[in-house]
């Protein structure tokens, strides 16, 4: 899809084809929309383009119908967030103009000037008429209007020098003159103009244009000519006119930039620094967001030197964090600007009379201001920007503020924190170092420490302060300090009071940006009451939440969210969530704990909401639907695990008991089993749930699914069967006598657990009988599961391949691909025992496709070593080693130990195959002694016994006896 807006509004599909245009409403949100195609423009900003006169939060709803009205002619290329809208997958006209004005700069610079022109000619040649003609009369429009205008006269001026260039003086010379006619005091045209003059032999001519220009510009406005117009001036005189440098340093007459000298490199910040400073090759407005601490006066500081240092700009820095008078902000840029030879001071000018000069210094000058610290001035700098943006077409301005102006033509760049890795896990100590947070805490630590160094060793702290800061640049500056006097290890201990510890900073730093709590002072301080409120009450999260859960436990309201999002407290991730970042939780606590009973009642509301959540999810965690309530609970783990917390430490038992009950399965199936069994140990401690005002059923149901929670640790290996037989019997007594069976399916199954722990098969065969013919699909299911997997020789070969498809077939129909995992698993081993090699292969890798379904880590799956030990049977024993291994350190990664014995397994089997007897024996050893003091049930010991007489089968064969047993 193309859209044109350099002339009349167009719109064209892929084929060509013109598309009906929206109405007048419609064509300005357009306009605004594809005007920053990829790039969010929020609702703020939106509605005061297009509502200039109304109060935003009664055209919320307006502009949402608007973007639904356009999503009918452009489909969903317009993105929806909470915060804004973004348009994506079209081309414009702006855009094209902009790429061949690039190519014919690129052609220019390369002294190519026949493809400079013809490339210039093809810019131009877009244009059909004035800019943004639809929306013309809007005053939103004024900047961009300005902004592009200015562009094609860039764009028309490089054509005349190229021209001249090319010795085609005199038919340029109507064309000058009749652009001067229309603008006198043009600089740049009259440079051109005068150049043309000389070249045919007009000097005379050119030096009274030259006389004429210069004495309007010093008594009118007290600057002297331009560089541009004082070189034409001379070559003109020494009789050499000629073409205008193909490159024309536009900032001779003023000083070197303002920008202080930096004490470091900037780490971290690369792609950045390249994007800004492409994008401000075009945008006028970019302002960079973000909280404090983030790096936003670094970055801009970085992106003007640059930009200074390529000589196609001026540019200057505006400080206005020491600012606190509104009226003064014209005052604070003129003294910026006056440092330059051009603007001489003058006194007893007023703030009209400032802006008057500003306007008439900046009119013609290539100049990029970076405007830094502009939130507790927002409204004021916002109304100078807009008006220095209409009336100086070459100005460029990059400013810095917790918060966009939201003025038309703004491109609003959030500034992240650095990347940083979400655990250590598996990291090198380069791989560490890859990450920018990590590097730059390491190379700020070996600036006060040259000996301090990344190790095996320290690497796991260092990445555990990065992730407990949020990789905030501040953050991670004043926690090198501190490992002056601290390893990484005691910092990590302390991490809890981060901004008590992190207090230490740069004592040349304004005093805001000294500790991380003047930071977070200072944007807390330009909040106003409900939006601090909001602030407070958000920090009982863990993690992130939605919209919805900030509605429902703290009485938010969305556009108070969303103008925190704005002002850079709180983050917005896809999705449609919401997180505060770790300092700034800290911080709003400790506001919120100032509060009598706030802290209790919010604790209380955030436990409810996510009861309720569980509660709606669980019914789906045994059907179909299973994998979407699995995202939905993951997302929210965090706020799970806390509020059950909480509720313990408050002594609000019920609470917690009715918080986990629902999670059980959620938990198991996501990997979560050692964290759910230890909070399911510390919770069946806690005792039964007493009192008139609990229902004894409910809390008996809650304290049976507890007890399940509890055995999960039979699987995983860190837990004997006799330290839970006897929570399995009370719960199978709990589930007989409040009769639970029909209310919760899954408690049928507690009976069944307390013979598979014991190895009782008779009992299991007996047992299963109903479960097969149970009314609930789940449980037939497993009836047939577990009669096939654990009642022993009571069931003979043939048949235990019948009930391991039946429960195939039982769990497909359900769509409850837990139990197909189980059933897929335990047929391809049983086939895999057979010989039937490659279809055993097959329903492995089905399961194992399944599994990854639920979102669990791949090294805590309960179906892969089956497959890795046919692999090793089966395939190529050198490539299935290398693959091993890195299993083998995800299976590390999560703690699942009988994964860890299964990989030392498959290799010892690869080894074999390879040859390598002795080293095959050596591990087999080491497998059979971590599962002889393992805790637990497993499948291993059938293949390790097959293993170790395979082993012994070769040394007898050779005269040793060498058997591993």
């Amino acid at each position: 899809m193309r859209i044109s807006l350099l002339g009349p509004l167009t719109i064209t599909d892929s084929h060509g084809q013109s598309l009906p245009l929206p109405g007048s409403q419609g064509r300005a949100l357009l306009t605004l929309l594809a005007h920053k195609v990829g790039w969010m423009s929020s609702n703020s900003q939106l509605i005061a383009a297009l509502w200039p006169e109304e109060d935003p939060e009664t055209r919320l709803n307006a502009l949402h119908t608007q973007v639904s009205r356009l999503r009918k002619i452009v489909g969903d290329r317009i993105q929806s967030s909470l915060s804004g809208y973004t348009l994506i997958d079209v081309t414009t006209d702006i855009d094209q103009f902009r790429s061949y004005a690039a190519q014919g700069r690129r052609h220019r610079e390369a002294h190519d000037c026949h493809s400079a022109e013809e490339s210039f000619t093809q810019a131009l040649s877009l244009w059909r008429g004035e800019p943004l003609a639809d929306v013309a009369n809007r005053g939103f429009a004024d900047s961009l209007i300005t902004g592009l205008v200015q562009e094609r006269r860039d764009v028309a001026s490089q054509l005349i020098d190229v021209k001249l260039a090319l010795g085609r003086a005199a038919e340029l010379l109507p064309e000058l003159s009749s652009a001067l006619a229309t603008d006198p005091w043009d600089e740049r045209v009259t440079a051109q103009y005068m150049r043309a003059l000389g070249e045919v032999g007009q000097q005379t001519q050119a030096m009274e244009v030259f006389e004429r220009t210069r004495k309007h510009l010093s008594e009118e406005l007290g600057i002297d000519p331009s560089p541009r117009l004082a070189q034409a001036h001379l070559d003109v005189l020494r009789g050499q006119p000629g073409p205008a440098p193909a490159q024309v340093m536009p900032t001779e007459d003023w000083p070197e930039s303002n920008f202080p000298v930096a004490f470091s490199s900037l780490l971290g910040r690369e792609d950045d620094l390249a994007n800004l400073t492409r994008r401000l090759e075009h945008e006028r407005l970019v302002v960079l967001t973000g909280p404090g601490g983030v790096g936003k006066t670094r970055l801009a500081l970085e992106v003007g030197s640059r930009v200074a240092a390529q000589g196609s700009l001026a540019a200057r820095l505006v400080e206005l964090a020491a600012v606190s008078d509104p009226d003064q902000v014209p005052f604070v840029v003129l003294s910026a600007l006056r440092q330059g030879s051009r603007l001489p001071s003058r006194h007893g000018e007023g703030e009209a009379d400032a802006m008057t000069r500003l306007r008439s210094t900046l009119r013609e000058w290539p100049v990029l201001l970076v405007i830094d610290n502009c939130e507790h001035l927002l409204r004021p700098v916002a109304r100078l920007v807009r008006e220095l943006l209409a009336h100086c077409p070459r100005l460029r301005i990059l400013a810095t503020s917790r918060q966009p102006f939201t003025v038309p033509g703004e491109l609003v760049f959030p500034v992240a924190p650095m990347p940083y890795p979400q655990t250590s896990d598996g990291l090198s100590v380069a791989q560490a170092l890859e990450y920018p947070a990590v590097a730059l805490l390491v190379s700020r630590a070996q600036s006060s420490m040259p000996d301090f160094a990344l190790t095996e060793e320290n690497a796991a702290d260092v990445v555990r302060i990065c992730t407990g800061v949020d990789g905030l640049p501040l953050a991670l500056e004043l926690a090198s300090a501190r490992l002056r006097t601290m390893t990484p290890a005691d910092l990590v201990a302390r991490l809890d009071r981060r901004l008590q510890l992190l207090s230490a900073g740069d004592s040349s730093a304004q005093a805001r940006q000294r500790t991380l709590r003047a930071v977070v002072d200072w944007s807390w301080d330009l909040l106003t009451a409900t939006e601090r409120e909001l602030l407070a009450r958000m920090s009982v999260f863990s993690g992130s939440a939605t919209l919805e859960a900030v509605e429902s436990v703290c009485a938010g309201d969305a556009e108070v969210l969303g103008e925190l999002v704005d002002k850079s407290l709180v983050t917005r991730l896809s999705g449609g969530r919401y997180r505060l970042l770790e300092i700034i939780r800290e911080y709003a606590a400790q506001k919120l704990s100032t509060q009598d009973g706030e802290p209790h009642r919010m604790h209380i509301a955030h436990a409810d909401f996510y009861l309720g959540v569980a509660k709606e999810a669980e019914p789906e965690l045994m059907t179909r639907k299973q994998v979407g309530a699995l995202e939905r609970l993951a997302a929210d783990h965090d706020n799970f695990m806390t509020a059950i917390q909480r509720m313990i430490n408050l002594d609000e038992v019920a609470r917690a008991y009715e918080l986990y009950a629902p999670l059980t399965w959620y938990m198991w199936m996501r990997g979560h089993r050692l964290e759910g069994m230890r909070l399911a140990q510390v919770l069946w401690d806690l005792g039964t749930v007493e009192g008139a005002q609990f229902d004894p059923r409910l809390t008996a149901s809650q304290r049976v699914r507890i007890g399940q929670g509890g055995t999960w640790g039979i699987w995983d290996g860190t837990i004997e069967a006799k330290a839970i037989l006897p929570r399995l019997r009370e719960a199978a007594k709990l589930a007989e006598e409040y009769q639970l069976e029909d209310s919760i399916p899954s408690v049928k199954m507690t009976p069944l657990m307390i013979p598979m722990m014991l190895g009782d098969s008779e009992a299991i065969f007996r047992l299963s009988e109903d479960l097969m013919d149970d009314p609930n699909t789940w449980i037939r299911g497993m009836g047939h599961f577990f009669r096939a997997c654990f009642a022993g020789d009571n069931v003979t070969e043939v048949e235990r391949e019948r009930l391991l498809l039946a429960s195939v077939r039982i769990f497909e129909k359900l769509g409850e691909r837990f139990g197909l995992i189980l059933s897929l698993a335990a047929l391809g081993e049983m086939w895999q025992l057979q010989g039937r090699v490659e279809a055993a292969r097959e329903v492995l890798q089905r399961a194992r496709a399944t599994e990854a379904q639920f979102g669990a880590p791949p090294g805590d799956s309960v179906v892969t070593y089956s497959l890795w030990i046919l692999m090793a049977d089966n395939d190529d024993p050198a490539t299935v080693m290398e693959e091993i291994a890195a299993q083998r350190q995800l299976a590390w990664q999560v703690g699942n130990t009988e994964n860890i014995v299964a990989t030392d397994l498959a290799t010892a089997i690869c080894l074999r195959r390879l040859g390598r007897w002795r080293d095959a024996q050596e591990v087999v050893r080491r497998v059979e002694h971590s599962l002889s003091v393992r805790s637990g049930t497993t499948d291993l010991w059938t293949p390790l016994r097959r293993e170790q007489d395979l082993l012994a089968a070769h040394w007898d064969a050779a005269g040793l006896r060498g058997r591993v047993r």
